[in-house]
């Protein structure tokens, strides 16, 4: 059998890169079903995920000062 620890998530990537003056970030979730992605959906992970990177900036301009 495959262990599973109940979460449908296998996988993120995190690619930070320049993109002019500004640096662009891509979060890449990879899932092992669609089922399991559409039930992490159901459960507000990308609402979560969205209010996650919206603070970003907050945070690293924090970190700089």
């Amino acid at each position: 059998g495959r262990p599973s620890d109940g979460n449908s998530m296998t996988r993120m990537e995190i690619d930070i890169e320049a993109a002019g003056d500004t640096t662009r970030t891509i979060l890449t979730t990879h899932f092992d079903s669609l089922e399991g992605m559409e039930q992490a959906i159901a459960t507000g992970v990308a609402e979560g995920m969205k209010v996650c990177m919206a603070q970003m900036d907050v945070l690293l301009a924090e970190v700089a000062a």
